[in-house]
C-alpha cells in the first residue's frame, strides 16, 4: 500500500469491540463510520483497513439503540416512581449490517483475531512504515489500580499487557500510532515508554472515566473525544495538532493528552523528588525561563478563557484552581445525596395510589403515550395541591440546580487538567535534562508524524462557550440546604404511640426526635429526644417528607415555629435554621494536607509538613488487618526514612485497654478528635497515606493483603 510518503505502508485497526449487546451503543458505529470516511477521502485502500466490530458479521443483535425520543415533558415528576420506571423505553437491540459498517466486511472484535492480523501484518511493516489502532469503545480500569488498563472486546478484555505482548510481531523500526477513546485510555499512553516509536493520543487518564458514548440516534452527535479528535485528524493530518484542538473544543469531563503528557508527568515528577521540591515548583522555574508566547501557553490561555477558568499562569495556580473545583464538586455531590430523597419521597407522594401494568413487548409509540397520560395526571394532582406544588417544585429546582452545577464543574475541572498539562509541556525544556529532553523529542516527532493528508480548512474550530467558575459556584452555594439539627423518625400511622392528649389521628408527617446535634438550631430552640412534632408554621406535616422539606427550604435566619407533643403536653417552639454542615472534602493525592485535629496519646506526634516524611496510618484496636500491617508499615516506613502516625477515633480508655493486651505498640497515637477521618477519605480500616516532607500527599490507599502495603 503507498501511504503519505510514496513507497511507505499505512495499516489501520479499526477497533470498536462494544463488550454485549447492551452495552454497544449506537455512538460506536456513528465513529466507525465517521473514520471510514476520512480514510476513504484520504484515499487509503480498503483493503489496509482492519475492521473489528463486536460479534463481526453474525446476524444476531450487537447494537444498543435509542430510534426516537421517548421523553415527555415534566415527565421529571414520575422520574424513579414505578410509574416511570415502567413506561420508559429502553434501547432496542439491533442487528449492525455490513452495509451499515460502510460495506467493510469486519472481523469478530476478539483478541485472538486481532492477534492473526498483527500476525499476519505486522511482518511485512518496516522503517517509516505506520501501524494505526484506532479505538472506539468501552474501557475498563486496572484492577490493581495501576496502568494496566483495559479495552472492552466482545465479552471479552484487552489489556495494555497484552496489547504490548501482542504487538511484538510488529518491528520497533515500524511507527505505531495509538488513538483510543475509550474509558480509562491513558493507562495506554505510556506503552509510549515500553515500546520505540511507539505514541498516541488518548481521550481520559488511567483512571478516569470517557465521555460519548450514547445509544441515541436522534440530537446531538458530535459528543466526546472520538469526534473531536476526528475533526482534528481530518485538519491538520496528524495526531498531535488533532489532540491540542480537541483540548480546546472538547466540552466534555475528557481529558484529551498525549504520550508526551505522561511522560512529562513522570519525568517531572522525578525531578521534583530529585531536587527536593514540589511538581508545581519545578514546572513554575521552568515557566519563568519559558518563551511568554510559547505555544503551549497560548493555547492554555484560549482554555482557560473559554471555559471560565481565570487566569491560570503557574501550575501552582493550576492546582489551586483544581482544588477550588474539587471542594465545590464535594459540596454539590453532598448537597446532591440530601436532594435525591427528599425529591424522591415528594415524587412517591405525588404518584401514590396510581398503578400501571406494561405488557413485555409493547411498542415505544405506546409507551410513550402512557407516559404522558401518566404524567398529565400527576401534574394535574400536583397543581391541585398548592403548598404541595411549590413545594415539590422548590426541591426539583434545587436537585436540577445542583445537577446543572456539577455538569459544568466537571468539565472545568477537567479544561484546567489540560491547561496544567500545555504548563507542563512548555517549561519542560528548561526543566528536564539532556536525556529526558532526548525522549521528549523523539515522542513529538511520533506524535507529529502524518496519518492522513490534511483538509482545506474548514473555519475555526466550534468552541464551547461556559459560565465563569463564579458562576457555577453561586449554584452549588443558592442548593445548600437549611439545616435544623435532629435525627427522626417518621411515625408510620396515624395515631401511632400518641400523647393522651394528643388528636386521635397524628397528620401523616409527623415526626419523632430519635437525637438532637450538639450546638444545632434545634438545641439552641429547646428541642429534645421523644419530642414529636406535628406542625411547621402552622402547616400540618401532612404527608411523608414534609418536615425534611421545611428544613432544607429554610434560608440561614428564617425563623419557623415548631409545634410540638412532649409527653401530654403542647409546646411551640421557635427555632433559628441554619445552614446543612459540609463535612470536608477528602484530600487527594498531589494536594497539601490541611492540620488534624489530632490529640497525642502519650507520646508527642511527629510534625507534618515541617521537612520529614510522614506516613498516616488510620486504624481501630477491633480490626485485624491494621495490626498485621504493622511490621511491614516499620519496615517500610524505615526505608523511606518516614516517621508514622497511628490514628484513631476510639476513647482513649479503649485505646489503653487495647494496648494492655496487645504490648508495646510501634508508633505514637493519636485520637481523632474532629474531621480527621473526613478529611483522610477513611471509609474503611486501615487507611494509609504518605505524606512528603512539604505536607503533600504522595500517595494513599486503603487495605492490606497481607504482602503490600497500597501506598508501595
Amino acid at each position: 500500500m503507498v501511504g503519505l510518503v510514496a513507497g511507505l505502508a499505512l495499516k489501520v485497526v479499526v477497533l470498536s469491540g462494544g463488550g454485549d449487546p447492551k452495552a454497544n451503543y449506537n455512538s460506536h458505529l456513528v465513529h466507525v463510520q465517521g473514520v471510514v470516511d476520512a480514510l476513504d477521502a484520504a484515499g487509503v485502500p480498503r483493503t489496509d483497513i482492519a475492521l473489528f466490530w463486536a460479534d463481526g458479521q453474525s446476524d444476531a443483535p450487537d447494537r444498543a439503540v435509542v430510534h426516537e425520543d421517548d421523553s415527555v415533558p415534566g415527565d421529571w415528576v414520575i422520574e424513579g416512581t414505578p410509574l416511570g420506571t415502567l413506561t420508559a423505553s429502553g434501547p432496542a437491540l439491533v442487528n449492525t449490517t455490513v452495509a451499515d459498517l460502510r460495506d467493510l466486511r469486519p472481523m469478530p472484535a476478539r483478541r485472538k483475531h486481532l492477534q492473526a492480523w498483527l500476525r499476519q501484518v505486522g511482518p511485512t511493516l518496516g522503517a517509516g512504515d505506520t501501524l494505526a489502532v484506532i479505538v472506539t469503545d468501552h474501557g475498563e480500569a486496572d484492577p490493581a489500580g495501576g496502568r494496566d488498563t483495559r479495552i472492552v472486546l466482545w465479552d471479552e478484555r484487552w489489556s495494555k499487557a497484552q496489547l504490548v505482548e501482542d504487538l511484538k510481531v510488529v518491528s520497533e523500526d515500524a511507527r505505531v500510532l495509538l488513538w483510543m477513546s475509550q474509558c480509562f485510555s491513558g493507562g495506554f499512553a505510556d506503552i509510549a515508554l515500553q515500546r520505540r516509536n511507539t505514541c498516541g493520543a488518548f481521550s481520559a487518564n488511567a483512571d478516569q472515566v470517557a465521555y460519548g458514548c450514547f445509544p441515541e440516534l436522534a440530537g446531538r452527535q458530535d459528543i466526546g473525544h472520538f469526534v473531536r479528535l476526528l475533526e482534528g485528524v481530518r485538519a491538520f493530518g496528524a495526531l498531535a495538532p488533532a489532540s491540542d484542538q480537541a483540548m480546546l473544543t472538547d466540552d466534555t469531563p475528557d481529558t484529551p493528552h498525549l504520550s508526551r503528557d505522561l511522560f512529562l508527568s513522570d519525568a517531572l515528577g522525578e525531578a521534583a523528588d530529585r531536587r527536593g521540591v514540589t511538581f508545581d515548583a519545578v514546572i513554575d522555574e521552568g515557566l519563568v525561563r519559558a518563551p511568554a508566547d510559547a505555544p503551549e501557553r497560548a493555547l492554555a490561555r484560549q482554555i482557560a478563557l473559554t471555559y471560565g477558568l481565570g487566569a491560570l499562569e503557574t501550575s501552582a495556580q493550576v492546582s489551586e484552581r483544581l482544588s477550588e473545583i474539587d471542594d465545590l464538586l464535594h459540596a454539590a455531590d453532598t448537597y446532591s445525596d440530601l436532594w435525591q430523597p427528599a425529591l424522591d419521597q415528594a415524587r412517591a407522594w405525588a404518584t401514590r395510589d396510581l398503578k400501571v401494568e406494561v405488557q413485555r413487548n409493547v411498542s415505544t409509540a405506546a409507551r410513550r403515550a402512557l407516559r404522558a397520560a401518566f404524567v398529565k395526571q400527576v401534574s394535574e394532582r400536583v397543581v391541585a395541591e398548592p403548598p404541595f406544588e411549590r413545594a415539590l417544585l422548590a426541591v426539583h429546582g434545587r436537585f436540577d440546580d445542583v445537577a446543572q452545577a456539577t455538569a459544568a464543574l466537571e468539565v472545568q475541572s477537567a479544561a484546567t487538567r489540560r491547561v496544567g498539562d500545555l504548563l507542563a509541556r512548555a517549561a519542560a525544556p528548561f526543566a528536564l535534562d539532556v536525556r529526558a529532553r532526548a525522549q521528549l523529542e523523539a515522542l513529538k516527532t511520533c506524535e507529529d508524524a502524518p496519518l492522513l493528508p490534511r483538509a482545506p480548512s474548514s473555519g475555526p474550530p466550534r468552541i464551547a462557550a461556559f459560565p465563569a467558575l463564579e458562576v457555577s459556584a453561586a449554584r452549588v452555594v443558592g442548593a445548600r440546604p437549611g439545616f435544623y439539627g435532629v435525627r427522626y423518625d417518621e411515625v408510620q400511622k396515624p395515631g401511632k404511640a400518641s400523647p393522651a392528649d394528643a388528636p386521635a389521628e397524628l397528620p401523616r408527617g409527623a415526626v419523632r426526635v430519635d437525637a438532637v446535634t450538639d450546638s444545632s438550631p434545634a438545641a439552641a430552640a429547646g428541642l429534645r429526644q421523644g419530642d414529636l412534632v406535628v406542625a411547621v408554621d402552622d402547616q400540618p406535616l401532612d404527608r411523608p417528607g414534609r418536615y425534611r422539606e421545611t428544613a432544607f427550604l429554610s434560608t440561614p435566619g428564617q425563623v419557623r415555629q415548631i409545634d410540638l407533643f412532649r409527653g401530654r403536653e403542647r409546646l411551640r417552639v421557635s427555632l433559628t435554621a441554619g445552614e446543612y454542615p459540609l463535612a470536608p472534602r477528602p484530600v487527594v493525592d498531589g494536594e497539601r494536607l490541611p492540620p488534624l485535629p489530632l490529640t497525642p496519646l502519650e507520646a508527642p506526634l511527629p510534625t507534618i509538613g515541617q521537612g520529614a516524611p510522614v506516613v498516616l496510618l488510620y486504624w481501630a484496636t477491633w480490626c485485624g488487618p491494621c495490626k498485621r500491617s504493622l511490621p511491614r508499615l516499620q519496615d517500610w516506613a524505615h526505608k523511606q526514612g518516614a516517621q508514622v502516625i497511628a490514628i484513631t477515633d476510639e476513647s482513649a480508655g479503649a485505646v489503653r485497654t487495647f494496648l494492655g493486651r496487645f504490648g508495646r505498640f510501634p508508633f505514637p497515637i493519636a485520637l481523632d478528635r474532629g474531621d480527621a477521618r473526613a478529611l483522610l477519605g477513611v471509609e474503611g480500616v486501615p487507611r494509609f497515606m504518605w505524606v512528603d516532607g512539604a505536607g503533600v500527599v504522595v500517595r494513599s490507599g486503603s487495605g492490606f493483603d497481607g504482602q503490600r502495603l497500597p501506598i508501595e
